[in-house]
């Protein structure tokens, strides 16, 4: 069977570094071989979107992307909404227009100036001919400027994703368990927003950010910051966690949740592992994506999950 290889750059950022990761694809049938390439992270300040080209420009020449990788990012925000929903099952001409109109009600933004995408999960054996949808929304000022910056950048993305799915497809690279119908919760965090993501083998996707300045806690900011107020935004942040999790309860009628796993920046922390391990009552994990890929590098683990779950996609 003919073999084929694809190089893939998975690229994300936020408002203090632009993180790339490049994975080389060997595809025979049905069978997929991912090989890390190269890992590479620019800092500094990203807020404005001429210093995020320049950042952007640094990582392309550091990792090295030619005219013939495939280039995969993320949008992430407050106007991103993840979800999965069980709705009827419609023709692909009249699909799209009815999940706009039906997942209005549960978007905190305008979804008439949007663009919607969807996967169809799988098929139902309800009489009704229910299917299961996962549905993406993002603002179209949201993914202008993201494709904007991309291209002042000379960048062009092959793929664009959303931080919510890129953080469970993370997860799932990781700590692909078949067997387990326990859900899963996934908790990223960057600067200023934690994304929490719900998910599992039987089980529906959740997804929520949740504003958290772990920057202002345990960036340079945060070195005169009382303990006092330390606990205290701590204890509010797992306090919200545990509100996120009896909602789910509540909705899904799903219980018995596994370990909380922590991607991104900050993870590292025994004040931030010690609030959330009291708040949640969960066990705490950490990534395993660099094991199972069987890299060995000095890379924090779970910093680079994110670009190389994104270098990691296929289609």
């Amino acid at each position: 069977m003919e073999k084929r290889t694809l190089s893939t750059i998975g690229l994300e950022y936020d408002s203090l570094g632009v993180r790339a990761a490049k994975v080389t694809s060997s595809i025979s049938g049905k069978d997929i071989t991912y090989i890390l390439e190269n890992l590479q992270e620019t800092k500094g300040q990203f807020e404005k979107d001429a210093e995020l080209v320049e950042g952007l420009k640094k990582i392309k020449d550091k990792v090295g992307i030619g005219v013939r990788d495939k280039v995969v990012t993320c949008v992430a925000g407050k106007q991103v909404h993840a979800a999965q929903i069980e709705f009827r099952n419609l023709p692909d001409t009249e699909l799209r227009n009815a999940l706009k109109f039906e997942i209005r009600k549960d978007v905190p933004f305008d979804t008439a100036s949007s663009t919607l995408d969807y996967q169809i999960l799988s098929g139902s054996d309800k009489k009704d001919d229910g299917i299961d949808v996962l549905v993406t929304v993002v603002a179209n000022s949201l993914l202008t400027k993201h494709l904007a910056v991309l291209q002042k950048a000379t960048v062009r993305p092959w793929i664009v994703d959303v931080l919510p799915l890129a953080v469970i497809n993370a997860f799932w690279a990781g700590e692909y368990d078949p067997v387990n119908l326990s859900p899963h919760v996934v908790l990223h965090f960057s600067p200023d927003v934690a994304t929490l993501v719900i998910d599992g083998n039987a089980v529906p996707l959740y997804t929520r950010s949740i504003y958290f300045a772990a920057e202002d806690l345990y960036g340079s900011s945060g070195k005169g910051l009382s303990e006092q107020e330390r606990n205290r935004k701590i204890t509010l942040f797992g306090n919200e966690l545990r509100r996120s999790l009896s909602f789910y309860e509540k909705t899904y009628g799903v219980a018995n949740f596994g370990a909380l796993y922590l991607l991104g920046d900050y993870i590292y922390s025994p004040e931030l592992h010690g609030g959330i391990a009291e708040k949640v009552g969960l066990e705490l994990a950490g990534s395993t994506l660099l094991e199972k890929l069987g890299v060995k590098t000095n890379a924090p683990l779970g910093k680079f999950d994110i670009a190389i779950a994104l270098a990691m996609r296929r289609e």
